[in-house]
């Protein structure tokens, strides 16, 4: 490099430090703002707050620093880039600063998919609500913290030599280079450097499950063309597909977890048959629900998954009603693809929330139970009866009555985990709450279908996937490849008589290594519809069955013990 070039750098690097130094004020409040941009990801890390504070302070820096040049530096153009960005950015910083305090979560999908849903009407009650709360004590006080530190800041970096300032600047941007490298390149986390990116990538997964949701509306009424006469030689009056939700198998001691969280199960477990290998398609209900319920999966995935068929529609085909009943999301777009399936079939009842964030229409997954009862007084001779729970969704304690809380932080034992803080343990006992709580329901429906001794009744219960919940690392909630899921089988004593071979062909598989994805052949297979998409090798209750050792977990090869 040539002594002038390294002239006309030095000059201009200086002239950057000077006009961060006279625009030191917009860098310290742009600097501040990202903090509130990045609010919900510091306090929901799960690590030391003051760490996560400083790395998140000092990855905002770097884009304030950034913002400060541009509106600093003498060109009209750049100064209105520069200011339209920063007045963007403020926005964004304060609106998912305000989400989280008040709601629990900042910019996500979630509020995207709130705001698209919101009429005129809701949108004129949540302005008022939203005013109540900004004029309550502690918005209030919040505000007094936030603008004394800000102007404390202020006035400590006017007291700075020029000098100190440019070596301060020099240490906070380079080290949050260093965080803002890490995180682009950590792959365990959504890269949501600065809150510009997050909403950049929330909104263009909100239009596409919008445009999806539009499309899957379109095309409900469309059927698949089937050309062969569904019938099956060996009904079963009932099938009961009970679907949880974030329900880890690790979590059951019915799988030998340690706390007694599935002790109505245990009592049964004679009459029961425990899958002990059983992996679900996808970390995401969506994802995962596409997959169990269509005949798409890893080995014939080359086309939409809604292009090929699914369960509920050959079943009818083949003579049964169809139900859904779920205690889920009904008509937001987010959960286009329950409504989809749920459309599908002769009669569909959600019990609970609307639409995603109305926290005042949810309920208890016991609100099922009647809706259950009813379908099975139908006089219909065979009915396919799919039943979608709150299980263990996340914000563990919404899930279970308050008199049903049986396990506390004390409960939780660290087992080389020093990171448990005792907020930690009391998550995990709201976990296990949720277990304990989707054990009784599970319990009661099969309870419901002892009172029909004489029918043949089957009911499967899966999770849609699993849940991480501090085990290998200091880390709760959804998290990818965490697919280790239950999956229990119950037979009435009829349909063990009647059918003795199709329950021998269960029971031996209980050991072999299985995927959810494969489950639209299996169903069919111990059902005899013959149906040219069927597969044997996919069937895990076939002899022929070969799937086990090439399973696939969120794209990837799973391999077993990555849940542990």
């Amino acid at each position: 490099m040539s002594y002038g070039l390294e002239i006309i750098i030095m000059k201009n690097i200086e002239k950057l430090f000077d006009v961060l130094y006279k625009n030191r004020f917009t860098l310290v409040i742009l600097s501040l703002l990202g903090i509130l941009g990045s609010i919900d990801a510091i306090f929901s890390s799960g690590n030391n707050i003051a760490l996560e504070f400083a790395r998140w302070y000092l990855i905002s820096f770097v884009f304030a620093a950034i913002l400060t040049i541009l509106i600093g530096i003498h060109c009209k153009i750049t100064k209105i880039i520069g200011f339209t960005i920063a007045i963007t950015y403020s926005l964004l910083c304060v609106i998912n600063a305000t989400g989280f305090l008040f709601w629990g979560f900042g910019i996500s999908c979630r509020m995207l998919s709130i705001i698209f849903e919101t009429n005129s009407r809701e949108a004129i009650e949540f302005f008022f609500q939203t005013m109540e709360n900004l004029a309550s004590l502690n918005f209030l006080l919040c505000l007094i913290v936030a603008i004394g530190t800000t102007f404390t800041l202020l006035f400590l970096i006017n007291q700075l030599k020029e000098s100190y300032f440019k070596i301060i600047i020099t240490v906070l941007a380079l080290a949050g280079c260093l965080f803002t490298g890490l995180q682009l390149n950590d792959t365990t986390e959504k890269k949501n450097t600065n809150i510009f990116l997050r909403t950049a990538l929330d909104l263009k997964h909100t239009t596409d499950s919008f445009r999806e949701y539009e499309y899957l509306n379109s095309i409900t009424s469309q059927n698949l063309p089937y050309p062969e006469t569904l019938v099956s030689n060996d009904t079963i009056d009932n099938i009961i597909i009970v679907i949880g939700e974030s329900a880890s198998r690790n979590h059951h001691s019915v799988y030998n977890y340690t706390l007694p969280t599935t002790p109505r199960l245990k009592k049964k477990e004679d009459k029961l048959l425990f899958f002990n290998d059983a992996i679900s398609a996808f970390s995401t209900t969506s994802e995962s629900m596409k997959m169990f319920m269509t005949f798409v999966n890893s080995t014939t995935n080359t086309n939409e998954w809604y292009n090929y068929p699914d369960i509920l529609s050959i079943f009818s085909k083949a003579g049964y009603k169809t139900y859904w009943l779920s205690n889920q999301e009904k008509n937001g777009f987010m959960g286009g693809c329950e409504s989809y399936f749920a459309q599908k079939c002769d009669k569909s009842k959600f019990v609970g929330i609307l639409y995603t964030g109305d926290n005042l229409q949810e309920k208890y997954d016991d609100s099922l139970l009647p809706e259950l009862s009813s379908a099975l007084k139908d006089s219909t001779k065979n009915k396919l009866i799919v039943l979608h729970l709150m299980g263990s969704h996340g914000e563990y304690h919404r899930r279970y009555p308050k008199e049903y809380t049986f396990f506390t932080y004390n409960d939780i034992a660290e087992n080389d985990r020093p990171y448990l803080t005792d907020q930690k343990k009391k998550l995990i006992a709201e976990y296990d709450n949720s277990i304990l709580y989707t054990d009784l329901i599970i319990s009661n429906i099969i309870d419901s279908l002892c009172l029909y001794p004489h029918q043949k009744n089957l009911c499967i219960y899966f999770s849609d996937h699993g849940e991480e919940m501090y085990g290998k690392r200091d880390f709760a909630g959804h998290s990818i490849g965490y697919v280790d899921i239950p999956f229990i089988i119950w037979a009435s004593d009829l349909f063990k008589s009647k059918l003795p071979d199709k329950y021998a062909l269960i029971e031996n598989s209980v050991n072999k290594p299985i995927s959810l994805e494969n489950f639209p052949d299996f169903l069919l297979g111990i059902s005899s519809i013959n149906y040219h998409y069927y597969n044997p090798t996919l069937d895990f209750s076939s002899k022929e069955y070969i799937y086990g050792d090439k399973r696939i977990a969120d794209n990837m090869p799973y391999h077993k013990g990555q849940c542990e």
